[in-house]
């Protein structure tokens, strides 16, 4: 990740605000659970979750619209 972590459940790569910032997901598989922005992504994916060692699950979860709210 940008932060030099490793990437953990929890972290978002997030393209339009600072690292560091929590959003609360209102919508979708996760909705109610908080996230904090802690790497950049590409110009297509505004919110992206990481699973990782959960590639099923997110294969299973794809792209999906969600709604968002700063937490």
């Amino acid at each position: 990740m940008f932060t030099g972590e490793r990437t953990y459940f929890g972290a978002v790569a997030m393209t339009r605000d600072l690292l560091g910032t929590s959003w609360r997901v209102l919508t979708g598989p996760f909705a109610g659970d908080v996230f904090t922005v802690r790497d950049t992504y590409g110009a297509y994916t505004q919110f992206d979750i990481a699973l990782p060692g959960q590639c099923d699950r997110a294969r299973a979860y794809g792209r999906q619209r969600i709604v968002i709210e700063p937490a």
